[in-house]
């Protein structure tokens, strides 16, 4: 893991891994998980894809920010676009797991240049696709949604 220091003092644990050149995937992590899930898929990709795994603030390796109230998704997603912009990472295809499905969707929402694509895995149970974000992406057009029905 290397680390990064955002400007308001919180260090933040990530990985980039796989092909040096070529589309980007983004690995999202649920709430308190620090990427138990990946290791079952991360190899694959890493094959065909440069693989970008974030520790959120307060979680996993990461550390926890100064004020314990910025640990929101607007704070979340604000940390991916920032490292991912020091990074020099283009636009990402984001596989989100539990809580990772709405970080993704937020991320779409306040970032769209961000994000090409989200996968959505194992989300919270009840009307997941309803979040505010969700709602706020479809009026503008930036999100297709795919379901098999």
């Amino acid at each position: 893991m290397k680390h990064i220091r955002l400007a308001d003092g919180t260090r933040l644990a990530y990985t980039l891994t796989g092909k040096a050149q070529g589309p980007t995937v983004a690995l999202l992590d649920g709430i308190s998980c620090d990427g138990f899930i990946w290791p079952y898929m991360q190899p694959t990709l890493e094959q065909h894809f440069r693989v970008f795994h974030l520790h959120y603030r307060g979680h996993g390796l990461s550390g926890l920010p100064r004020k314990s109230e910025e640990v929101t998704l607007p704070h979340l997603v604000r940390d991916i676009d920032q490292v991912a912009e020091v990074l020099g990472l283009g636009p990402m295809v984001c596989i989100g797991h539990s809580m990772g499905c709405q970080v993704t969707l937020e991320l779409a929402w306040r970032y769209p240049k961000r994000v090409r694509a989200g996968i959505l895995l194992c989300g919270s149970g009840g009307r997941l696709l309803d979040t505010s974000a969700l709602q706020r992406t479809r009026h503008r057009g930036s999100l297709k949604l795919v379901t098999n029905r």
